[in-house]
Order: C-alpha cells, then structure tokens, then sequence
C-alpha cells in the first residue's frame, strides 16, 4: 500500500494501527491486542514485555523503509487508550497511563532513528493519549530526539462525536437547534485549536490531524449543518496551520460512522462525496481576502 501512495506522489503515514484498543474491556480480545496500556501501568514486568516487543516491531519496519526519502512518514502509535476513550482509569491512576505511553513513543523514536538510512532524520507522528487534543496538551511529553525539528504530534478530532460521529445530533454551530447539550460549537472548536497551537505549534511542533470526518445524514436540513462544519472547521484548521487527513472507511449509509465518501477499489463517489471534497478543498486552499471564518460563520445554515 505504502507503494501505492509513492507512485501517486502522495505522502504515506505507517503506524501501528489499533493494536491496543480494548486490551483491557474486551474479554474475548485479550491477547489480541498486545499493546495493554493499562496492564502496562500495573505491572512494570509487562511493561518490558510489550516494550521489547515494540522494539522488535519498528525495528522491522523502519530496515524495510529505511531507503525511502520523505515522502514516507512513521506514527509511532494508534489511540493507545484503555478501552474507555479518555473517560477510564487514566483519570484516577495517578497520570500511570500516560507515563507509559510517553514511554512508548521515546522507545519508537529511539528504535526508527538507530535503523538509520533515511530514518536518521525521518519525520516521525507521535500522539497523546487516545489521540485527544485536550489529553494530548496536558500530558503528552516529546519525546527527546537525534535530530532536530522532525517530531510532529497526531491528535485527531471528531468533536462533538455527538454530532460528528454518531449522528445522535442532527445540527452543529451557533445557529442549530438539535445540537449536543454544552457543546460550544465554533467557539470551542477554535478553543481546542488554540490550545494545540499554543502548545505545539508556535514552538515550531507541528500538529496534524491524522483522523477528521463528518458522518453522512440522510434529510436535507442535516446535510447542510454537515457541510458547515466540514468547511468551517477545514478553514479554522488552516488558520491554525494543522494539516487534516479525512477518515474514509467506505461506508455508504447514513447515520453513526458513516464516513464513506469514496469507494476504496475504483474511486467512485459514494453519494454526494464529490461535493464534500469540493467543500473541504475549497475551505483549505481559497486565500481570497473576502472568504474567511466570519465569512463562513455568518453563512451558516438557519
């Protein structure tokens, strides 16, 4: 696959994806998902355990890649969570969880940069907890490097998941109706950006959204909010200078987890996918002075 993205002159992100989602939760996928951050956190011998195995893992990866120049980048991990999504033992455990991972990350950097090749200086993703902008600025720790300015922090953002995700709410921003209760809507969307920003960004970390959606409603008023918070929230991501990455999983409905905006095997348009890029597109790369975040704002469905 990774050939795939070079031949297309795309950029290519390899990371060692969901192998620790759930090791905890789920009975029937223990010893599935080796990387057990939580059993990682109680049992230090487990710890090592993983930690080598991890070793063996990115060393493997990074020799077979270790020729390749920069159109390829590593992400160290995938929303390394305790099955609870931010929400769990990670919030009374004394900050173990997130030690831990930050542990993780250090050891990847560390194995990728002594494969050497083009791995010496190769930009390496690395991200917080789950994934979670507001976990990610409180607790993720960058890791210490050989080189200089090639360290780049993942977070990825469905927020409200509500709204974005499972489509339990119907409208987004400050003119919806059947929005998430509390939710902020725009002011605290440009709320987590800043933070991030602050963060990570102005000190010369970037930050890239390697996951990012809007789920696919099935009545018109919906639709349009969708298309709002996909233009709107494209603009501020721009704005902030955070590349975005949209999660694509081929599903065609409507309704939670439909992400579906292209078939995977011939690149069709699944439903109104064409229109959806077009929006998010446009939102990035439009530099007319007159179209800007108040502009979008105050064109936002009513």
């Amino acid at each position: 696959m990774a050939g795939y993205a070079k031949k297309a002159g795309l950029k290519c992100i390899i990371n060692i994806h969901h192998d620790g989602f759930g090791a905890e939760t789920d009975e029937s996928k223990k010893g599935i998902y080796w990387l057990d951050l939580p059993g990682a956190a109680k049992d230090e011998e487990k710890n090592q355990q993983i930690k080598q195995k991890l070793a063996m893992v990115w060393n493997q990866i990074a020799q077979r890649f270790a020729g390749e120049g920069d159109w390829l980048i590593f992400e160290t991990l995938n929303e390394i969570q305790d099955g609870k999504w931010g929400n769990g033992a990670n919030l009374t455990d004394g900050g173990h969880q997130y030690r831990v991972l930050n542990e993780w990350n250090q050891l990847c950097v560390d194995i990728i940069r002594a494969t050497g090749g083009e791995n010496a200086t190769r930009y390496i993703g690395v991200p917080g907890y789950v994934c979670q902008p507001g976990l990610t600025v409180q607790y993720l720790r960058i890791p210490d490097d050989t080189v200089e300015n090639r360290i780049m922090v993942a977070v990825h953002m469905y927020d409200p998941w509500d709204f974005a995700g499972s489509a339990k709410y119907s409208e987004w921003g400050h003119t919806a109706k059947d929005a998430v209760p509390g939710n902020g809507g725009e002011e605290e969307y440009n709320a987590t950006l800043n933070s991030l920003y602050n963060k990570f960004v102005r000190k010369g970390i970037p930050v890239y959204l390697g996951e990012y959606g809007c789920v696919h409603r099935n009545n018109s008023r919906a639709e349009a909010f969708r298309k709002y918070y996909l233009e709107y929230t494209c603009k501020a991501l721009r704005e902030h200078k955070m590349p975005v990455i949209l999660w694509d999983n081929g599903k065609k409905t409507s309704g939670e987890k439909a992400f579906g905006l292209m078939e995977h095997d011939d690149g069709k348009f699944i439903q109104n996918g064409e229109e959806i890029i077009q929006i998010m597109v446009n939102a990035w790369h439009n530099d007319d002075p007159e179209y800007t975040l108040q502009s979008i704002y105050d064109k936002a469905p009513r």
